[in-house]
């Protein structure tokens, strides 16, 4: 799935320069079945590596359009600090797992993967949101920027 160039929101105007915030202007997100795992591979503007501040991916899932929760599952991940979760609530909350995937970088295609085991994502149909942002990860920081997109049409069906 494409995510159109160019629409990143710039949230501060100070702390970091257009150019960073900008950087996590996604490209490309793709969801893949790797055996018993859902493999995410994100491509964004410029996977910068510097420790002035965090490149944040976050997914969110839910199961039905009628789902009160809209939190049944997600994956969050700070780019810089590589370190990723996901999560996964069944809707009658009888079941809760977590786990804590991989992240591989690709700084040369701007690249980041992550293979996250099926036991922490839901099946079924699927509504699957993007969002990226600059800032610092695991805090109560303000970002500086955020992009976001969502799987077009209803439903995505898990597993791929």
């Amino acid at each position: 799935m494409a995510d159109p160039t160019g629409d990143v929101r710039l949230l501060a105007r100070k702390g970091l320069t257009r150019a960073e915030r900008k950087s996590i202007d996604l490209r490309k997100v793709t969801l893949r079945r790797v055996d018993d795992k859902a493999r995410f591979t994100f491509a964004i503007r410029d996977l910068m590596r510097t420790r002035k501040f965090d490149q944040m991916l976050f997914v969110s899932w839910n199961e039905s359009p009628d789902t009160p929760d809209p939190w049944m599952g997600s994956l969050s991940l700070g780019v810089n600090s590589k370190y990723a979760s996901a999560s996964y609530s069944s809707p009658d909350g009888e079941r809760f797992e977590n786990c804590t995937p991989p992240i591989v970088l690709r700084p040369l295609r701007n690249e980041i993967e992550v293979t996250v085991p099926w036991r922490c994502v839901p099946e079924g149909p699927l509504k699957i949101k993007v969002t990226t942002m600059t800032g610092r990860y695991r805090s109560d920081e303000a970002p500086y920027s955020r992009d976001a997109v969502a799987f077009p049409g209803w439903p995505t069906v898990l597993p791929i």
